[in-house]
């Protein structure tokens, strides 16, 4: 999948999930994640607060890291990494489910063109910021964003400097009994589609099921034959009630180079599940 599409597809998937009220309500939540990129927020409303921009800034390192360390060069922050630059923050008082960030410094674009980055950051229906980014965007010039940001009814709320590291190996929360349990609906749900959809013909085959954190709205499974010789990979969507699907057909995998470096690295922070089709 290249990363064009995958953004394509983190703002279906966000779109469908989200649905933030931006109640005044504190949520505690537990600090996980690598210590640098910690990906604790708990936002009531962004009031441009020091806490507020804290936790708006961990999320978005931590994001940028999880997508750099999954997919290397392929990845739309790519050129983020050992970076320092400033973002601006915009809200949209018609739409307050989320922020648009813009990065003030060039980047390269996954094509190699030079321009100025946008991302949106989405709340999930507990106000937490939603770990995947999306509706990325690039311009020629700072003015080209600020003046779409201003169109499009986003105001600008603050600035702030930012700092990207060299990616890490995303770090999780320990397995309990919430997390076991959607390990193991999720292994039904794959099941289910080779059962009824998918080309995976009866056999037997291994799930590497990629770990998530509680603001993960989606993850990934890696399907292969036991002589690893057919590969797929399902995008499963982890809902805030604790349910999880499918979404779409699985990935086939042709070999790419990029395709196989997302798949070993899944495999590094992946649950393993064996499965008999029959």
């Amino acid at each position: 999948m290249s990363a064009k599409m995958f953004c394509i597809l983190v703002w279906m998937i966000i779109f469908i999930l989200s649905g933030c009220t931006m109640q005044n309500q504190v949520i505690n939540e537990t600090p996980v994640g690598n210590e640098n990129i910690a990906t604790v927020v708990t936002p009531t409303s962004f009031d441009n607060n020091d806490e507020d921009i804290e936790n708006l800034r961990n999320t978005i390192t931590a994001s940028v890291n999880d997508d750099v360390w999954y997919r290397g060069s392929d990845s739309e922050f790519y050129h983020f990494i050992s970076m320092t630059t400033v973002m601006e923050v915009y809200s949209n008082p018609k739409d307050v489910n989320h922020l648009r960030i813009l990065f003030t410094d060039k980047v390269k674009n996954w094509f190699g063109i030079e321009g100025y980055i946008t991302a949106t950051y989405w709340y999930d229906t507990k106000c937490i910021y939603v770990n995947e980014p999306s509706f990325l965007y690039y311009y020629e010039t700072l003015e080209e964003a600020r003046d779409e940001l201003k169109i499009s009814g986003h105001i600008y709320n603050s600035s702030t400097n930012i700092s990207f590291c060299d990616p890490e190996k995303p770090q999780y929360p320990e397995l309990n009994t919430e997390k076991e349990k959607k390990i193991t609906d999720i292994e039904q749900a794959i099941i289910t589609e080779i059962i009824e959809f998918s080309e995976f013909e009866k056999g037997e085959y291994r799930l590497y099921i990629r770990d998530f954190r509680y603001n993960n709205h989606i993850t990934y499974v890696v399907v292969e034959t036991k002589n690893g010789e057919k590969k797929g990979i399902y995008t499963i969507l982890l809902y805030e009630n604790g349910n999880v699907a499918t979404f779409g057909s699985p990935e086939e995998v042709t070999g790419t180079k990029t395709e196989l470096y997302f798949i070993e690295q899944i495999k590094q922070t992946a649950f393993e599940r064996d499965i008999k089709i029959e």
